[in-house]
């Protein structure tokens, strides 16, 4: 009698040990997986955001461009007054 109750406790405890090990392999794939979609995200993100900060950087790249042109203009323009006013004997 007692044998067999022995063999059965050892029976129970080798199909909990293997459910157990079934459900913690189960819950290690599922961490991966999770993981591996969280990492594939954060790196969707942070492509996207570094094309937004490329655009933003071209845009103001332009604005600064178009502003030293209008510089540059405003420059030229007081460059040739000084000329003018120099032909016309006002500084010497």
């Amino acid at each position: 009698m007692l044998d067999g109750l022995s063999t059965v406790i050892t029976v129970i405890i080798g199909i909990a040990s293997l459910v157990s090990l079934v459900i913690g392999v189960a819950t290690w794939y599922a961490g991966a997986v999770k993981k591996t979609y969280a990492a594939e995200r954060s790196f969707n993100h942070l492509q996207n955001d570094l094309r937004q900060l490329s655009g933003n950087v071209a845009l103001v790249l332009d604005d600064a461009k178009d502003r030293f042109d209008a510089i540059d203009r405003n420059l030229e323009e007081i460059k040739e007054n000084i000329e003018a006013l120099k032909t016309k004997r006002f500084f010497r």
